[in-house]
């Protein structure tokens, strides 16, 4: 897919962010074409894939800092790396790397840039970023069966996030219940999937840090 972009300047067999594109709709504030509509110093947290990267000291101090491209779905926006946060990010300031970026929006010049606070590898963004999920269930003939279900799927994915379950039923009614601690999961991928696979995508909410 690289070789693609280098040679024609764009892809042909498929974008390399296709895959996480669930992933980047719910946990970025804003694709890289809704960026000026924000004001100047806004909080971003954007989901993108790092294609270029330029390693370089400020004037100044002689301190290392960087410049990356980046790029989501819709299109490409400049980030800055400034050297009091280098130090703590550089190992995922690399080239063909799939991340989040938390920082503020730099809209003095007339295209948007991002000035980084922290960089996360797009793997960890569910477990960094998820406060809580909650899972909506509907009663219905089998519904012990998906509370049994549930149990043994948060078991496999054990963790710190906490879920709610917003439950619905026609004799007591609706109620909302946290699971025990015990029963915490770990937001991954694979996890949400089969838990998609149980309630379907619908039915589950995110609430993020």
């Amino acid at each position: 897919l690289n070789f693609e972009k280098e040679m024609l300047g764009f892809y042909i067999t498929g974008h390399p962010l296709a895959k996480y594109e669930k992933l980047l709709r719910e946990y970025s504030t804003a694709s890289s074409h809704k960026l000026k509509s924000l004001g100047d110093g806004t909080k971003v947290r954007f989901g993108g894939f790092i294609n270029k990267v330029k390693h370089t000291v400020t004037k100044r101090t002689g301190e290392k800092m960087a410049i990356m491209m980046m790029e989501d779905l819709d299109g490409t926006v400049e980030v800055l790396v400034f050297p009091s946060s280098y130090k703590n990010v550089q190992k995922f300031v690399r080239p063909n790397f799939a991340a989040f970026v938390d920082g503020k929006l730099n809209l003095r010049d007339e295209v948007p840039k991002i000035i980084v606070e922290g960089i996360v590898p797009i793997e960890e963004v569910r477990k960094r970023f998820t406060r809580s999920v909650t899972v909506d269930i509907v009663s219905q003939a089998k519904e012990d069966d998906i509370f049994q279900r549930l149990k043994e799927l948060f078991k496999r994915y054990k963790g710190d996030t906490p879920v709610y379950l917003n439950v619905s039923t026609k004799k007591n009614g609706s109620y909302r219940v946290l699971i025990d601690k015990s029963l915490f999961i770990n937001p991954t991928d694979e996890m949400i999937q089969e838990l998609e696979e149980l309630v379907s995508r619908e039915n589950i909410k995110f609430a993020k840090v």
